[in-house]
């Protein structure tokens, strides 16, 4: 049985069906449901699970209340982000119509690079809010009743925002675009805008970039190297027509590429869409680390419980195997640990398990669960995650770990340790079991 990225329900109102959608998806390893009119639509929400909803979006003159009333009714309770593709003519109040559902839009004209760099950014979002409903679940079975969950519908008018570009005629543009209470600094230097960004509590950068500036799409690579800054919406002001770069732009640190000319309410509507996403990031990893209680969590290393694990995996397999989705498992164990304890006092051996469990934990994504399993090992569970990418994020896990020098007690100067990785997937007829011990066996 197939796993897929993700099940995507498109609605697309238009009959010549230009974007030709079902091919792009499928193409991308995503299982696509496609419907041409409301009550398929609504019909294929009950019952098709999609985890994202694109509308290719009818008309203007036509009745949007309807389709709005539609979404906040019958589609009230499903988790499935909203795309919304249409003209850029009023798109802020189409998105307004449906603001408890879109999650975000694309212009008429859109590049695949957009179309899948915001349905990837989505799908985590939903990741964790599904990770959300279903670690809540199993936290409750252990008697704690007091975690809530958080809304991804979050306010966005208290956002600040950092602009970085030469032109500054440009600059009062996009300024008067964003209003001048979000901007809390308009800057042509990189140097002043990595101080503004990590002094002033930034949710959102704009970087208007002109012609191939290296120095101004180094700085994107830059921010990301910030631990502090490495999910900060960032957009970047193109040339039109370069969209044949936007993979590098993407891949330099960018979250999406915008192209000239600025169109106002699109910028103003695609940059509050981002920083909703971020800021419910962060909300789900604070009711994350709340929901770790003496109860269900090792005494050591704060990380979840032996227990836990197998209980909580058990739910994500049955999700899996109903869904087709993927679920990724590692198992890390650490180098010569035992040498550890002998050379150095159990004391030690306890202090590095629980500064390798606490950079595990951190360097991994909100919706990633990483417990101790026993000893010097861990076992981390990723899901809707394919083995390849999984197996990319977890080698860099080790790779930080091991070039990282730890202090100890009793140790004369700091150590450094190593950490062997296995990594498996979910396959049909797999259980909690049977996925730990493969990834064990896995490891190298």
């Amino acid at each position: 049985m197939p796993s897929y990225s993700a099940r995507v329900l498109v609605y697309d109102t238009d009959p010549e069906h230009p974007h030709d959608l079902p091919a792009k998806l499928e193409q991308q390893n995503y299982f696509c449901i496609q419907v041409e009119n409301e009550t398929d639509a609504v019909d294929a929400v009950i019952n098709a699970h999609p985890d994202v909803v694109i509308v290719n979006t009818v008309p203007a003159d036509s009745a949007w209340s309807e389709l709005s009333d539609a979404v906040h009714t019958t589609w009230r309770d499903r988790q499935a982000p909203v795309i919304l593709i249409g003209d850029t003519a009023g798109i802020e109040q189409k998105v307004e119509s449906f603001r408890s559902k879109v999650a975000d839009y694309l212009p008429a004209n859109f590049h695949d690079t957009q179309l899948f760099a915001r349905l990837q950014a989505l799908l985590r979002i939903n990741t964790m809010h599904e990770e959300l409903l279903r670690r809540i679940f199993t936290v409750e079975k252990y008697g704690v009743k007091d975690i809530e969950a958080v809304s991804p519908e979050v306010e966005v008018d208290d956002a600040r925002v950092v602009l970085l570009g030469r032109d500054a005629a440009e600059l009062d543009t996009l300024e008067a675009a964003l209003s001048d209470e979000r901007v809390v600094a308009r800057l042509d230097d990189p140097f002043a805008a990595m101080e503004a960004l990590t002094e002033k509590n930034v949710d959102g950068l704009i970087v208007a970039t002109r012609g191939d500036d290296q120095e101004f799409f180094g700085f994107c690579t830059d921010v990301r190297h910030n631990s502090r800054l490495f999910n900060l919406p960032i957009l970047v002001i193109v040339d039109e027509g370069v969209f044949e770069a936007d993979e590098m732009q993407l891949a330099r640190g960018a979250t999406e590429p915008i192209q000239r000319p600025i169109m106002a309410d699109d910028l103003k509507t695609r940059l509050e869409l981002l920083i909703i996403q971020q800021r419910y990031r962060f909300a789900v990893r604070k009711v994350f680390m709340q929901s770790l209680r003496p109860v269900n969590s090792d005494g050591l290393t704060g990380l979840y419980s032996h227990g836990f694990l197998h209980e909580h995996l058990a739910s994500q397999v049955a999700d899996a195997e109903q869904w087709q989705k993927h679920l990724a498992v590692g198992f890390f164990d650490i180098d010569l640990f035992g040498d550890v304890n002998a050379e150095f006092g159990y004391v030690a051996g306890d202090l590095l398990l629980r500064q390798i469990g606490t950079m595990i934990s951190g360097l991994l994504r909100a919706e990633d669960l990483s417990a101790r399993y026993a000893g010097g090992s861990f076992v981390v569970v990723l899901p809707e995650t394919p083995l390849q990418v999984a197996e990319i994020a977890l080698q860099r896990i080790a790779s930080v770990v091991r070039f990282t020098e730890l202090a100890i007690a009793d140790a004369v100067k700091p150590i450094s340790v190593g950490l062997s990785v296995g990594v498996t997937a979910f396959e049909a007829g797999d259980d909690a079991e049977s996925l730990i011990a493969r990834a064990r066996e896995a490891m190298q």
